[in-house]
């Protein structure tokens, strides 16, 4: 262009008197898109593998980084269910020492009672251990898969 202003440029092209002349601009910008890769849901990252511009280098680390995730996910889950596992026990414990309460101490019934309560108390000792572990599980899972998705370029 002989002239740019903020929204326009202008062409100088010679026109013949009486003549009519076309001319033909192209315009041409290199667009770039860039990814922020964050430890939610896949399918951010489902999408990209997904992409036919995407090279098979990058969709190959993606698909690693679903693996890197699988595993941290699967470390959640786990502390999930011995939640809920926790949360039941405590309720039926409480169902149990209220029929206890109302039970003669030398029936079958009182004694079956404080048997459960006996074998659940030892399944949440070691329910409890387990998360302790879990957590610390979940935050090494977590680091690998934060440290991994920070180091991933399309190189």
């Amino acid at each position: 262009p002989k002239e740019e202003a903020a929204d326009v440029f202008r062409f100088e092209v010679p026109v013949p008197a009486k003549k009519d002349l076309s001319y033909t601009v192209l315009e041409e910008r290199e667009v770039g898109t860039s990814v922020r890769l964050t430890n939610n849901a896949d399918d951010q990252i489902n999408m990209l593998i997904n992409l036919k511009e995407a090279p098979e280098s990058l969709k190959a680390k993606l698909k690693e980084a679903l693996k890197v995730k699988a595993t941290w996910d699967k470390v959640r889950q786990d502390i999930q269910i011995s939640g809920v596992r926790i949360q039941t026990i405590t309720a039926d414990q409480k169902r149990l020492r209220e029929n206890m309460r109302e039970l003669p101490k030398d029936s079958q019934l009182f004694m079956k009672y404080l048997k459960n309560l006996e074998d659940q108390e030892t399944e949440m000792d070691n329910l409890q251990k387990s998360l302790k572990t879990l957590h610390a599980e979940e935050g090494k899972s977590r680091a690998a898969y934060d440290f991994f998705l920070a180091n991933l370029s399309a190189e």
